[in-house]
């Protein structure tokens, strides 16, 4: 663990934020058409162009019970996709789920913003004793292996049904990052809730279709007496994204992308909620603000100090 955990109280719900590894990514599929000479000022590429991306999941403590948002990229790929993707301080789920005192027994909910690997690879694990060197995880798309199980004994795992259906049929262009295995793994086991648009499936905890980056994202409302939260998953990855121009060049459609961030970002001023960034290697969370000319900016940042050995980009 680089980062030590993370946690806000918003009366009746708390969350811990924990630090789930990094990984890379090309920088066009991070920032898209945003040009490199701004974008690599905060998060300096390598020789491979590929810049880093934290890994952050929530974990929700409510009446109910745990909720985990996220659960991350999973800790036991191939080494081929360990070097493709350069993924280090990944730990197993329940090492993640010990930052914030809890068992794998206690989740009863698993939400996914969508199921690109990086986001719900975690949720699943290979069964004892398959001979598969514990890399269960080298293919979570329609073609790899059926043999996954769910991670986690008692949760149920949530998402759009857009999702899981696009999910089947994926988009040829990010088709290497759907993880529709995922899903069936809870699917196999009734454990597999899927939701159509805008609901409320625990008190306190909203989640809202947003389509854009895939065809089912969803953006996940925390709400609670004191104060709120909004999850927005690969919408505004990054503390870079809350910038209207910024949008991922993997987005599906991407106008969609750009409509429902101003959409989001006008609630979050509205209301004052925080919002925290998945994939920002340093920042947790923010509160937005309108900016001059209707833009907005970060303010209230979490800011996490990374360990000695830690990559350090700011965004």
């Amino acid at each position: 663990m680089s980062w030590e955990p993370s946690q806000m109280d918003l009366g009746g719900l708390s969350l811990t934020i924990v630090d789930g590894g990094t990984f890379r990514l090309d920088g066009a599929a991070l920032y898209g058409i945003y040009p490199r000479v701004f974008w690599e000022k905060l998060n300096s590429p390598d020789e491979d162009n590929r810049v880093v991306l934290g890994l952050a999941p929530v974990i929700v403590n409510t009446p109910e019970g745990i909720i985990l948002i996220d659960p991350g990229i999973g800790h036991s790929w191939k080494p081929q996709t360990m070097d493709r993707y350069d993924i280090l301080g990944v730990r197993p789920l329940a090492e993640l789920l010990e930052d914030a005192d809890v068992s794998p027994s206690d989740v009863i909910a698993v939400i996914a913003t969508h199921l690109h690997f990086d986001h719900i690879a975690g949720a699943v694990s290979a069964p004892t004793g398959t001979n598969e060197d514990q890399a269960m995880l080298s293919d979570l798309s329609n073609g790899g292996s059926e043999s996954l199980v769910p991670a986690l004994p008692e949760a149920r795992l949530y998402l759009q049904k857009m999702e899981l259906g696009a999910s089947r049929q994926p988009d040829l262009r990010t088709a290497a990052y759907t993880a529709s295995l995922a899903a069936h793994a809870y699917e196999r086991e009734d454990r597999l809730v899927l939701l159509e648009g805008s609901c409320e499936p625990f008190p306190g905890i909203r989640v809202e279709h947003t389509g854009g980056h895939t065809a089912g994202h969803q953006a996940i409302w925390l709400e609670g007496s004191e104060a709120s939260v909004l999850i927005t998953g690969d919408l505004i990855p990054t503390t870079s994204h809350v910038r209207s121009e910024v949008l991922e060049g993997v987005d599906f459609e991407p106008a969609v992308t750009a409509r429902v961030k101003a959409a989001l970002l006008a609630q979050a001023v509205a209301t004052g909620a925080y919002l925290t960034f998945y994939h920002a290697p340093r920042v947790r969370w923010g509160r937005i603000r309108t900016g001059p000319s209707g833009s907005y900016k970060l303010d209230e940042k979490l800011t996490v100090t990374p360990g000695a050995s830690s990559r350090k980009p700011e965004a």
